[in-house]
């Protein structure tokens, strides 16, 4: 049996972000939203600051992401919406 405190006990936020992400798709930083508010209205402050920190990562996945797909645009002759 696993004993642990808070989701930093078992999980990386980096990894829960890109399963966020493959589940959720855009709907992901939103999810990780509800994950933290949740977390600080039950009083788990460490979980809030677990899924404060997923959300980051989401945000920066997706940020990338958007930057990528910008260049690829531009590098075809396109231009992004």
């Amino acid at each position: 049996m696993i004993r642990w405190e808070s989701f930093w006990d078992v999980a990386s936020p980096e990894a829960v972000a890109l399963t966020m992400i493959e589940i959720y798709g855009a709907a992901a930083f939103l999810s990780a939203s509800n994950c933290a508010a949740t977390a600080i209205a039950d009083g788990r402050n460490e979980d809030c600051r677990f899924w404060t920190t997923v959300r980051s990562c989401i945000e920066a996945t997706q940020l990338r992401n958007r930057e990528r797909a910008v260049a690829y645009w531009e590098a075809i002759g396109l231009h992004s919406i």
